[in-house]
């Protein structure tokens, strides 16, 4: 290899290494919340994380008085969002986003 190309070389990957090295990262918390099904019967429920994404976090029943553990993402100020769907039987499907969740928060139906 000549002189001229390792020279070439060696600029473009130190461009690479401070472009990268500059790239704004954003490390995303992740906090843990209960869900809590107050009711007295079971309850489908559905969240999606409105910070990462919309990515579904929990789909599944609930047994009346049940209390289920999860993991959401937070923002740089440790707060999260979650999108809901929920009904039980034939019941209307109702929706709700929980906004300004904190770690150790209870989400509860």
């Amino acid at each position: 290899m000549t002189k001229s190309l390792q020279g070439l070389l060696a600029s473009c990957a130190a461009v690479l290494i401070v472009a990268s090295l500059s790239a704004p990262v954003q490390a995303v918390e992740r906090i843990s919340v209960n869900v809590v099904n107050d009711r007295d019967f079971k309850l489908s429920i559905e969240l999606a994380d409105k910070v990462c994404g919309g990515n579904v976090l929990l789909r599944d029943q609930l047994e009346a008085g049940e209390i289920r553990e999860i993991e959401i993402c937070a923002n740089a100020d440790g707060v999260g969002a979650l999108r809901a769907s929920y009904g039980s039987g034939c019941s209307q499907v109702k929706r709700t986003e929980f906004l300004g969740v904190s770690a150790g928060d209870s989400i509860t139906f």
